[in-house]
This record gives structure tokens, sequence and C-alpha cells, in this order.
């Protein structure tokens, strides 16, 4: 599916939401191809 041979370095990302509540919503994992792909996060802390 993404073009490249087993073993191939990838990039694996989860992401999980929740309510208000803290329960869980959704769960999502993506995975890109690690030599077509960069990265940029900015973390910031909420009050």
């Amino acid at each position: 599916m993404l073009g490249v041979a087993e073993g191939s370095p990838v990039f694996l990302i989860e992401r999980r939401s929740t309510l208000d509540t803290n329960q869980l919503l959704e769960v999502v994992r993506s995975v890109f191809r690690a030599d077509r792909y960069k990265f940029k996060i900015n973390l910031e802390r909420s009050s």
C-alpha cells in the first residue's frame, strides 16, 4: 500500500481524542513513508 519494501522505516503517528469527561472518543493510527515526509510539531502547555 505504501509502495516500500517490507521492513522499511515508516512514521507511525497515533492520535487519541477525548471528551471533556476524559472518555475516549477516537483513536487514529496513521502510517507515512519516512522518505517522503517531514514533521514539525510545536507543543504548547495549556493553562
